[in-house]
């Protein structure tokens, strides 16, 4: 089964801008500022479903936004709640943040940011944290970032990025560090890069892209890779794109059987010399920082590594990750 949306599919109300939230049960979350044709009704939210391909989608309306706000971003969350933070609204830039209940469709304030920004970016962590980075105060380009804690609905201030820009690209990388590309600075369009160290909490440059982009996208591809596509460079729009190359590479596997005995074993091919922990959970919707860890991967072999969970006899269902400490 798989979804599809054609030109027969309308929204409920024109709009622009608008930000996406997918989850996991096939829905997908829209939200954001209406278009000039209907500015008068309030800021709101839509709800489609999943559908075979051969059927319309459809449109639902569910709660609207506490604060109507346009260029922000939204962010699904391990527990399945939206974060919407930020954006441009009347006639100013919003520090505000809401929380999407799926269950109940509605949306709440939650702890606002300590800088107001539009056109940033917003990434979830692989501790289940979200990072907003750069972005515009209406004056000038940001480089703060900061850092949300659902579990206690707190901001908190994480380094600063090495170049301030908007509406640059973020990416999480297998290894769990961040890749931010291109954007704007104040008369500039960028072609610079960075990285975000998720353990540090710091930034540093990396190589830049062969030509500035702005407004362009970034997708992390099966092989680690990030593809940047597309955007505008100052003088024309692109069509050209471009590779970034991870020099951390994520393991490849190889083999995976449930054992005579019952236990689960798995086997990966990754660069000799890796250290590797095995982690295991029931629920997905973890974030890893709350995953159980089993222990170190054995190289049984020059860049082969295997790992037997031998407590795989007692769990029907059991989901796994390896991370390179």
């Amino acid at each position: 089964m798989k979804t599809e949306y054609t030109s027969r599919l309308a929204f409920v109300n024109p709009r622009a801008l608008i930000g996406f939230a997918l989850y996991a049960a096939g829905l997908v979350l829209a939200f954001g500022s209406m278009s000039s044709a209907a500015r008068g009704d309030n800021a709101a939210a839509e709800l489609s479903g999943s559908v075979p391909a051969q059927a319309p989608g459809r449109w639902r309306v569910t709660g609207d936004l506490v604060t109507a706000r346009t260029h922000h971003t939204a962010t699904l969350l391990p527990n399945g709640q939206v974060l919407a933070a930020g954006g441009f609204g009347d006639l100013t830039n919003l520090a505000s943040a809401e929380l999407f209940d799926p269950a109940g469709g509605t949306f709440s304030n939650t702890a606002s940011m300590s800088a107001g920004r539009f056109d940033h970016t917003s990434t979830l962590l692989p501790n289940g944290k979200v990072l907003v980075t750069g972005g515009f105060d209406n004056a000038n380009s940001i480089s703060s970032t900061e850092i949300y804690d659902p579990v206690i609905s707190t901001w908190t201030n994480s380094g600063a990025l090495m170049v301030a820009r908007d509406t640059p690209t973020t990416t999480l990388l297998p290894n769990g560090n961040l890749l931010t590309a291109g954007g704007y600075n104040g008369g500039s369009y960028l072609s610079s890069a960075e990285i975000f160290n998720s353990a540090s909490g710091n930034w540093t440059m990396e190589s830049a892209m062969t030509q500035p982009r702005w407004q362009h996208t970034a997708s992390l591809l099966a092989s680690g890779d990030v593809l940047v596509t597309g955007g505008y460079d100052g003088t024309m729009l692109l069509a050209s794109t471009e590779s970034y190359v991870s020099t951390s590479q994520p393991p490849i596997l190889t083999g995976a059987k449930t054992l005579d005995n019952g236990a689960f074993q798995f086997s990966f091919s990754s660069p000799t010399g890796t250290s590797f922990n095995a982690l295991a959970t029931t629920n997905l919707l973890l974030p890893s920082s709350n995953w159980t860890v089993l222990g170190t991967v054995p190289e049984i072999s020059p860049g082969q590594f295997q790992f037997t969970d031998l407590a795989a006899t007692n769990r029907p269902m059991r989901y796994y990750r390896v991370r390179s400490p």
